[in-house]
């Protein structure tokens, strides 16, 4: 069978055509990991924050919401009396002159 230079690079371009699809396939595959994993921590990020506020929400919706406990207030009258005033002293001062 006689060499045909042809054939081979025939089959030279379609092995390099392989290798690089190959190659872009991988490329290809890459970019989509990173893309979903991007999303990914981009989702659960955005799941924190929410499931934070909501359960403020719901905490301080449960805390207000409840009813207060009756209580019961009695009162008594009482009657104040003042004390009686303190009694008043005189002072008298005696000047003695004389002298020496």
């Amino acid at each position: 069978m006689p060499y045909d230079e042809g054939c081979e690079s025939a089959r030279l371009a379609i092995l390099g055509r392989k290798k690089e699809f190959v190659a872009l396939i991988h490329l290809r595959m890459r970019l989509v990991t990173n893309w979903v994993c991007k999303q990914t921590s981009y989702l659960m990020k955005k799941a924190m924050l929410l499931s934070g506020a909501f359960a403020v929400v719901c905490l301080t919706l449960i805390s207000c919401g409840g009813t207060p406990e009756t209580t019961t207030t009695t009162t008594r009258q009482t009657t104040v009396t003042a004390a009686p005033p303190p009694p008043t002293q005189t002072t008298t001062t005696t000047h003695m002159s004389g002298g020496y």
